[in-house]
């Protein structure tokens, strides 16, 4: 109809209706009206219907229409645990702007999205470094045992092949050194600290970053370095062994 209000009024009428997910379609398309509050009352009824509804609503995170997105946002919100899996789904397919926004609201869920961790640990293998940093806030938001956290890194690089947990391979050193761009925060001490149990396999990823990561990555990288072995530390570059000389006690 092209009177706003009688659009408000069918979607009033739709959530009122006994099965209002036989209209799914209609609704979903209604995220995408001209009329803010036609969206608003379409995605409060969607959020309604629930899991069923999850994996259409989150797919128009996709869409090249903001005010659709926003909508949609707000519908996934309003859901809450029960959109965790459809917005997991999002993280899978490398695509930094979808994979933000579903980042994003599933850290704004809090503890809620813990199901999540596992895929939002496999998405930060990507190369780029904003998602990096809104997938590891959101880890921190939502606060996982540290214990998962550690299983989780070690699949890292992996593909799915069965590894011991306490003995990595130096495929997921690379991403877990972004992480250590973050220090002092919950995800870049449990970086730090899977690292620090990779040993000498770590070693390739953590030399590549003294030379192009930032001051904190090469700060934590050259403390691993000398964990690994002593004498390492006497390779560092000069500007590194003068600030860690301290810790290092290097004369």
């Amino acid at each position: 109809a092209p009177d706003a209000a009688v659009r408000r009024g069918a979607v009033y009428g739709l959530a009122l209706q006994p099965a209002p997910a036989l209209a799914l379609d209609g609704l979903l398309r209604t995220l995408n009206d001209p009329d803010p509050t036609v969206r608003f009352l379409a995605a409060l009824t969607l959020s309604r219907l629930g899991a069923p509804a999850a994996p259409d609503v989150a797919r128009l995170l996709t869409s090249p229409s903001e005010r659709e997105r926003v909508a949609a946002s707000l519908c996934l919100t309003r859901m809450g645990r029960v959109a965790v899996p459809a917005l997991a789904d999002l993280l899978r397919p490398d695509d930094p702007p979808v994979q933000a926004k579903a980042a994003w609201l599933l850290g704004a869920m809090g503890p809620k999205a813990m199901p999540a961790v596992p895929a939002l640990i496999q998405a930060l293998e990507t190369k780029d470094m904003r998602l990096v940093y809104v997938i590891a806030e959101t880890l921190d938001l939502i606060g996982p045992d540290p214990a998962l956290v550690f299983r989780q890194m070690t699949l890292l690089g992996s593909e799915g092949v069965n590894q011991p947990f306490s003995r990595l391979g130096a495929a997921a050193a690379p991403t877990l050194v972004k992480l250590l761009a973050r220090p002092g925060t919950p995800m870049g001490q449990m970086a730090l600290y899977t690292l620090s149990r990779m040993g000498a396999q770590a070693e390739p990823a953590l030399r590549a970053v003294l030379a192009t990561g930032s001051d904190g990555q090469k700060a934590a990288a050259a403390l691993l370095l000398t964990g690994i072995d002593p004498d390492l530390a006497r390779t560092l570059p000069e500007d590194l062994r003068r600030s860690l000389s301290g810790a290092l006690h290097l004369n």
